[in-house]
């Protein structure tokens, strides 16, 4: 029987088992990320705060939420660490391999139906959407207690594919994934889409939470001067499945190399395989019906050397709007937003 693989047990981080790649993850090998001990929450006395600058203060309950109409989005959330074992020299942080990734379909609330019924005071910047999970942590030199809380620009939060999600795969939200609400952000990385939800505010300035200044932050060259800004939108990426790093292929026979690729940005367009650590590249084919923030399944069936040999195989997606996965790291991301074309070594035999 197929079980994630354990990288932190407190606070837990349980990795999915990326060689039994399906197009929906089923939920308990969906990967877990936490950053503080689990909440225990009593559903009978929780409820959903949204405040701030508002024209109506809002408190919802658990019935409150489930009463209200029911959207459904597929998506794949990603950990902003994913992939950190393809850094060299290692790097701190969660060590995952390939699967600190997964993709599930969501069931709950627009947040835009909330947020109508709050309704934005003009002078609304962003929205702060913080989870029932707290613990110590390194700001910027100094020891703090936070909960963990993460805020979207107001453009964003009007986007209806957001949900105040309750299930996911048609099954309520376990403890694990954030039972009773959690946040679904489609096309960002999974940071942005807060566990344990229990209090949105609306406020009038730029946030500065530890979880998105001090941590799960880059700097961004793109303007006259860097400067560092949150982790948002998912990288275009592709990963290999099968075969796995290590294996033993058999010489001169067919093997099917096979994976998913996404992007936060746009549809996957291509995926292209190397066999021969980048030195040349053949196209994938990819299952059709791509969508925006929704890994794709690809396959490419490749004729394995006749004699003996080590190979290197590597993949290579390439979205809509023209993004295509680089050959190296960007250092200015650091130990996150990690990208690159990765090495899988097979050994012909």
């Amino acid at each position: 029987m197929s079980v994630q693989k354990v990288r932190s047990e407190i606070p837990e981080a349980l990795e999915y088992p990326f060689d039994k790649l399906t197009q929906t993850t089923p939920n308990d090998l969906f990967y877990v990320r936490d950053h503080f001990p689990r909440p225990v929450v009593d559903i009978d006395q929780w409820f959903l705060s949204f405040d701030g600058t508002v024209s109506n203060s809002l408190k919802l309950s658990y019935q409150d939420i489930l009463a209200l109409p029911a959207h459904s989005v597929t998506a794949t959330l990603e950990c902003a660490g994913n992939n950190r074992t393809f850094l060299h020299p290692p790097v701190p942080g969660v060590q995952w391999d390939l699967g600190g990734v997964s993709n599930a379909k969501w069931t709950g609330v627009a947040l835009a139906d909330v947020i109508e019924r709050a309704g934005l005071r003009p002078e609304t910047l962003e929205i702060v959407f913080e989870g029932d999970d707290a613990g110590p942590v390194n700001h910027f030199g100094q020891e703090e207690i936070v909960k963990f809380a993460r805020s979207l620009p107001v453009e964003k939060v009007m986007n209806r594919s957001v949900l105040l999600a309750y299930a996911m795969n048609g099954e309520i939200l376990s403890e694990a994934h954030g039972f009773p609400l959690r946040l679904i952000v489609p096309g960002w990385y999974a940071v942005a889409s807060v566990k344990w939800l229990n209090r949105i505010t609306a406020i009038d300035h730029v946030f500065q939470g530890h979880f998105q200044t001090a941590d799960y932050s880059y700097v961004n060259r793109t303007g006259p001067e860097p400067v560092r800004v949150p982790i948002t939108e998912m990288l275009v990426k592709a990963l290999i499945a099968h075969p796995q790093s290590n294996a033993v292929v058999p010489k001169g026979k067919l093997c099917e190399i096979s994976g998913a690729a996404w992007s936060g940005a746009a549809k996957i367009s291509s995926v292209e395989i190397s066999t021969n650590g980048g030195a040349t590249w053949l196209e994938a084919s990819l299952d059709p019906g791509a969508e925006v923030g929704v890994w794709t399944m690809w396959r490419f069936s490749w004729l394995v050397p006749s004699e003996p040999c080590e190979c290197v195989l590597m993949a290579r997606a390439t979205d809509e709007n023209g993004n295509v996965q680089p050959p190296a790291h960007n250092p200015d991301h650091e130990t996150y937003m990690i990208n690159f074309c990765f090495p899988i070594p097979v050994s012909v035999e």
